[in-house]
């Protein structure tokens, strides 16, 4: 009995992993890169260079975080949910860090009145902002999570 009640547990967390895998890539593939073109389209450029949905480094970025969390799901309760976790969350982090480049930002010929102006922001503080309150967190928060549900199950 509590063999099936482990596969139950097991296929149900496959099949979360995968309709989360697939809600992310609707998400990540099509309504972000539409959302960005919109905006870009707004400010008066035509096209939209940034994504590319078809780049390999995307595409691997997002393969890799959806792939490590479903596995995560499925290994629930055991100490590779925490490393898969962890795992998932880095690659997600370095996915921002590798769109956002160095931390600067340009954005050219845009149109002011009579003339076209170059802009150009430099993110890097908040790219310090955002690995200190993003990152350590979320690297630390599965195993953090994962031996208080230990601990709990102790009792």
């Amino acid at each position: 009995m509590a063999r099936e009640s482990r596969l139950r547990i097991a296929l149900w967390g496959a099949t979360r992993g995968v309709i989360e895998g697939l809600l992310a890539i609707i998400i990540y593939i099509y309504l972000l890169p539409q959302l960005f073109m919109y905006i870009y389209e707004k400010l008066g450029y035509s096209g939209y260079p940034g994504y590319d949905i078809v780049s390999s480094k995307y595409l691997t970025f997002i393969i890799l975080i959806l792939g490590l969390s479903t596995t995560a799901k499925i290994l629930k309760k055991t100490i590779f949910d925490p490393i898969l976790r962890a795992s998932a969350n880095m690659f997600g982090i370095l996915f921002v860090i590798s769109f956002l480049g160095s931390g600067s930002f340009t954005l050219k010929n845009l149109p002011a009145g009579d003339f076209k102006a170059d802009i150009t922001l430099d993110l890097s503080p908040l790219l310090t902002v955002f690995f200190i309150f993003f990152v350590v967190p979320s690297v630390i928060a599965p195993f953090i999570d994962y031996f208080y549900e230990m601990s709990q199950s102790e009792e």
